[in-house]
This record gives C-alpha cells, structure tokens and sequence, in this order.
C-alpha cells in the first residue's frame, strides 16, 4: 500500500495489471465520513500497528485538524520504527535497500504532496522519502502520539 499518500493521475501497469495509487482520495474520504461519525464524541484514539502505524505518525494531524477543538485526540504507533540506513545484505529485490524502495515507492504513489509539511520542510523535497520512516515522521506530529 501507500500509506494513504498516493495520488498518481495514472495507474502503474508495470506488473501487467493496472495499479491506482490513490491512497490520499480514500483517506480524505474516510476522514470525511469519521467526522460525521464522530460528532460529539469527547476522545479519540487513532491507532495503527506495524505499517498502519506508520500512517497513524503520518495523518494523526490531518485527522485532529478536522475535529472541533473540544475532542481529545491521541495517536498510538505500535511499531514501524525500521531504520533509515542500507540494507549490509544483498537479498533485496534487484538489490534495493530498504530506503531506496522507500525512495523509489513515494514517487510511483505521487505521494510527496500528502506527507506532513513540516517533516518534509526538515529533510528537503528530495529527501522526503524519509518521512516514511517512522523514527523520522513522529518528532514532527504535534498531535500527541506514544
């Protein structure tokens, strides 16, 4: 998946099969129908574990921008910590690292333009992939999140 980052116009077909990534559409979406669902609540909790914590350090802001100002909101990531660094091993598809994969996947998604501002304002547009990282997304949350 994309972590609900995608928004590439056109489809990948380098499997043979057409791929949309359009993640960042079926999150808006989402987070539309979870206000309506969440009127009146008092607390939220937006939890994600492994890769869906990873869009919990990515989105918990969007998220807690929508709410009203009255709604208690917290993120947990259980997990998606991996690190930032090449992979010593060379068992990796077409002998990619870990990051270059990350690199490379952010720009097939089209997915510069979801990640937070701040994270990518840190590291540069060229180096925005590594926002995907957990250890590098969560300093710039500034939605509590544990």
């Amino acid at each position: 998946g994309d972590s609900w980052l995608g928004s590439a116009s056109q489809p990948d077909n380098s499997t043979g099969l057409p791929v949309f990534y359009r993640g960042s559409h079926l999150l808006a979406a989402l987070f539309a129908e979870l206000r309506r669902e969440l009127w009146g609540v008092q607390e939220v909790l937006y939890a994600g574990c492994s890769a869906g914590a990873l869009t919990t350090f990515l989105h918990i802001d969007a998220l807690a921008s929508m709410l009203p100002d009255t709604v208690r909101i917290r993120g947990l990531g259980d997990a998606m910590f991996d690190l930032d660094t090449a992979n010593p091993s060379a068992s990796w598809p077409q002998n990619m690292t870990f990051p270059m994969q990350m690199q490379r996947g952010l720009a097939l998604w089209n997915g510069s333009g979801s990640l937070p501002s701040a994270c990518v304002a840190h590291f540069g547009s060229g180096a925005a992939w590594r926002c995907l990282f957990g250890a590098n997304a969560v300093p710039f949350a500034a939605t509590p999140t544990f």
